[in-house]
């Protein structure tokens, strides 16, 4: 495989990025919220909220989409693994999906904000509904609450969930046009060898999400503990810059990583859109049909 360059310059700096977007969509692995035995990371999940109420103090919508329901769930059946078949993996969703609520509600509460939970199946996603899905959102956010999104694994068959929530959070981020999409995880980002195999392996700083070097390069890396890996992420990275929204990838347990990211700190692996003008007057136009106002629009503009 041909080794990664970094020779070509940026079309837009990253500080522009992190700093001018306005409503992130920030997706949560199951790793992040988790710790090694099942137990929501109650610690992480408050300073997390104490972050993203400086964040909209600042201005920043958000809508966070979380995993780790199974996970958490399946403690609570004595599983020692997350469980294979389908009805225990419904039971250990329902578990997990109301331990990790309360851990969120009481965790923006302590901070003076309050948060509301969205389970949404792929029809859900798709219209006609997702108008409905993202008009809830609005009001939410109009109403000064944290939109919390998961997949309905509870009782949604299989054939009607996307699978993981690397592709609920980038749908999420195209019918609510955001404008940067944050993917929170155990890696510091998408590195040029599996940091497992070699951990001196350097971060990729940024890159467009169509090269295909970087699905290569994504292959195979994942904590075990979800259904998702980075191999997601970059397909997640390619569906979001067909709308023009950039990616970032970012280790979710760096200090203060909300925070410093807004601050314009070269954190993670920042995947770019590199459309034609037709693809973006494409991506303007869908983001004109769901009912995005005109000031949205010319701030995305750049993305």
């Amino acid at each position: 495989m041909k080794k990664w360059s970094n020779s070509e310059k940026m079309p837009i700096s990253r500080s522009t990025v992190q700093k001018k977007s306005r409503r992130w969509v920030i997706k949560i692995g199951s790793s992040s919220l988790t710790n090694s035995d099942g137990v929501a990371n109650e610690e992480w999940i408050q300073d997390l909220c104490w972050q993203i109420r400086e964040l909209r103090e600042q201005g920043v919508e958000v809508i966070l989409v979380t995993s780790g329901s199974v996970s958490v769930g399946r403690r609570v059946l004595a599983s020692e693994s997350c469980p294979t078949q389908p009805s225990a993996r419904r039971a250990a969703a329902s578990l997990g999906q109301a331990a990790l609520l309360t851990s969120f509600y009481r965790s923006f509460q302590g901070t003076g904000q309050s948060c509301g939970q969205l389970l949404v199946s792929k029809a859900d996603l798709q219209l006609p509904a997702r108008r409905s899905l993202r008009e809830t959102i609005q009001e939410m956010m109009d109403a000064g609450v944290v939109p919390v999104v998961n997949e309905n694994d509870a009782t949604v068959s299989p054939s009607y969930l996307l699978g993981n929530n690397d592709m609920v959070a980038v749908v999420t981020a195209r019918i609510c046009g955001a404008d940067l999409l944050l993917l929170l995880t155990d890696q510091k980002g998408l590195h040029e060898v599996d940091p497992r195999i070699s951990p001196n392996s350097p971060v990729i700083p940024w890159g467009y999400a169509s090269d295909p070097r970087f699905l290569q390069m994504a292959k195979g890396t994942g904590s075990g503990m979800g259904t998702g890996g980075m191999a997601t992420k970059i397909h997640a990275a390619q569906r979001a810059a067909r709308s023009g929204i950039p990616t970032l990838i970012a280790l979710a347990q760096e200090e203060q990583i909300l925070l410093q990211i807004r601050r314009g700190r070269k954190l993670g692996t920042l995947l770019l859109s590199q459309r034609t003008s037709l693809d973006r007057i494409r991506g303007i136009f869908e983001r004109w049909k769901l009912g995005k106002d005109k000031a949205r629009l010319a701030l995305s503009a750049w993305a």
